[in-house]
């Protein structure tokens, strides 16, 4: 039932103009609340860009179906951020973590960059592998990611390497 309930706000948060924060959401959360809306966030994600990564256009499935792929909030929950598919990013496991500690970041042209230590910095090929890809547009292009949401991501969360 909660997982509805998410899916149902989530829908309604895309046919409105987009909010990078949502306050009214209580700072203290039910844990089954809060895995029910991560629940729908990933998987209108996953719908959105058919179940493939948002960088790299790739995914690992086990042969039970199992994905390798996150759905990464592009302005995290911790930060006010809203479940909106705008907010959001379908990433394998290992580049949203990369994400989340801002060792890369989407630029305003949509594109993939690295700030400057992370490129300095040893063993991270993979990284500068995708430096310069175009974030992949998901089936329904209003939704995709956010500018706004990307410049605050850029702006507190990668500028700590810059």
């Amino acid at each position: 039932q909660e997982i509805k309930q998410a899916e149902a706000a989530i829908a309604a948060s895309e046919t409105a103009n987009f909010e990078m924060f949502d306050r009214s959401r209580p700072r203290t959360l039910a844990v089954a609340s809060r895995k029910a809306r991560d629940v729908a966030f990933r998987k209108r994600l996953l719908t959105l860009y058919g179940q493939r990564c948002t960088v790299t256009g790739k995914s690992i499935v086990t042969p039970t179906g199992l994905l390798n792929l996150d759905a990464a909030h592009i302005i995290p929950i911790e930060s006010a951020g809203t479940d909106d598919p705008r907010n959001g990013l379908l990433l394998s496991k290992d580049l949203h973590w990369a994400f989340d500690q801002g060792l890369f970041y989407v630029g305003e042209d949509r594109k993939i960059q690295i700030p400057p230590l992370v490129k300095r910095t040893a063993d991270n090929d993979r990284l500068a592998a995708i430096c310069g890809q175009q974030l992949r547009i998901p089936s329904i292009p209003t939704l995709a990611p956010d500018k706004g949401a990307l410049k605050w991501h850029m702006d507190h969360v990668a500028s700590k390497w810059a």
